[in-house]
């Protein structure tokens, strides 16, 4: 279940990135024409960011719970 979660909270955050990253505009830094290339360079960046984000979280979340319970004993 936990596993499941993680996934989920991934995707999430890879698509809470990749809606960020739609008002840059990577058209200006790249040849003309490149409009494939361009999707697929914000599709790349947003699974990056999504997933460090993700990992951020889920380590702080684990970082919080293991200290609580370091704390109960």
């Amino acid at each position: 279940m936990q596993s499941f979660f993680q996934f989920i909270f991934t995707l999430i955050c890879v698509y809470m990135a990749f809606w960020s990253l739609q008002n840059i505009e990577f058209e200006k830094f790249v040849l003309k024409d490149a409009r494939h290339q361009v999707r697929l360079l914000r599709a790349f960046l947003a699974i990056i960011i999504g997933y460090f984000i993700a990992n951020f979280f889920l380590t702080m979340g684990n970082l919080i719970i293991t200290f609580s319970k370091s704390f109960q004993h």
